[in-house]
């Protein structure tokens, strides 16, 4: 993702002073994992009528600051919707009809909560669902976190290190179950638990993800404006894109923050420019919108994701608002 390149503010996190009993030092119990808050459910507030964007039609938007400052994002195979919230360390869960289900986490480095804060970035981490279901984070320690369809953890895993501190800057699950990795200026695949298998480099900044139902695997390079495509062992298939203000084009800092890919189409969100832009999987230019509809105002897409049925999902970081498109 590219939200911020500067340099990040330290986060505060709190510590826990264990009590002492008796006259001998006993062994502090580890903490224990937070349950994930299962929210009332809030109604997504419908449009008056399907609104035509661009190439797409708004199905529904939740109210403003429904999230704080809400970024990358996934779909489960039931078509749920899971959103890292960078504002408040946690991730939430959104039904089809916009509900929200639950949230789980909270800053801090135990299992099950998050520190989205990066040594490298503004923010770092990912979120990804596999079709089994499993949802996988990962935070600025580069942890990689599972959580079961209800958003209780399963337990974590952590890539080999490096003689320098990489980021995690994305994440996508393949059909094969396999998880890819974008970090540092490499593409890592890992097994179900946390093995690596295979990666290969050649991108200078990395920036987002997307692994389609064929494994081929899209690339955005911020530094570049450049997505690349390839093969699942590494192999170039295509490239496309630049920085500029045309179609096919993309800004410059801050340019990719998401990406989303389906049978049909790739999405990649422009923040830039305000904008998502379409393309077939070969690179053809589809199409772009850059509102959230008339009635919306102002549009701040920072993350992108597309559901079984063909909807897009795209969330604004300033109003913390998800949106539901259809294609029209």
């Amino acid at each position: 993702m590219g939200a911020d390149r500067r340099a990040p503010t330290a986060a505060a996190v709190a510590l826990l002073l264990a009590g002492l009993g008796g006259c001998t030092a006993a062994t502090p119990a580890p903490a224990p994992v937070p349950p994930p808050q299962v929210v009332r459910p809030t109604q997504a507030v419908p449009s008056p009528a399907p609104t035509p964007v661009g190439p797409v039609t708004r199905v529904w938007a939740t109210e403003r600051a429904t999230l704080a400052w809400p970024a990358e994002m996934t779909t489960d195979p039931e078509g749920n919707v899971w959103v890292r919230e960078m504002g408040a360390m946690t991730v939430s869960k959104f039904a089809p009809d916009g509900r929200k289900l639950l949230t789980t986490g909270g800053l801090g480095r135990s299992n099950g909560q998050f520190d989205f804060h990066g040594e490298v970035h503004m923010f770092e981490g990912g979120i990804a669902a596999s079709l089994a279901g499993e949802v996988v984070v990962a935070d600025g320690t580069s942890r990689i976190q599972r959580f079961d369809r209800e958003g209780r953890f399963l337990g974590r895993w952590q890539p080999p290190r490096t003689q320098r501190k990489v980021a995690v800057t994305g994440l996508d699950f393949g059909p094969s179950g396999a998880l890819y990795m974008v970090r540092g200026t490499r593409v890592e695949v890992y097994g179900q638990t946390g093995d690596l298998l295979r990666s290969w480099g050649g991108l200078q900044d990395p920036d987002a993800i997307a692994v389609d139902a064929g494994e081929r695997v899209y690339v955005a390079d911020e530094r570049t404006g450049r997505i690349t495509k390839f093969d699942k062992t590494g192999k170039v298939l295509t490239r496309w894109g630049r920085h500029g203000t045309g179609d096919g084009e993309f800004g410059g800092d801050g340019t990719f923050l998401d990406m989303a890919v389906d049978q049909h189409a790739l999405y990649v969100v422009d923040k830039h420019h305000q904008r998502v832009q379409r393309f077939s999987p070969t690179g053809r230019f589809l199409g772009l919108w850059s509102s959230g509809g008339q009635d919306l105002g102002s549009f701040n897409p920072g993350g992108v994701a597309v559901d079984p049925e063909g909807a897009v999902y795209v969330t604004e970081n300033d109003l913390g608002r998800l949106i539901k498109f259809r294609l029209t």
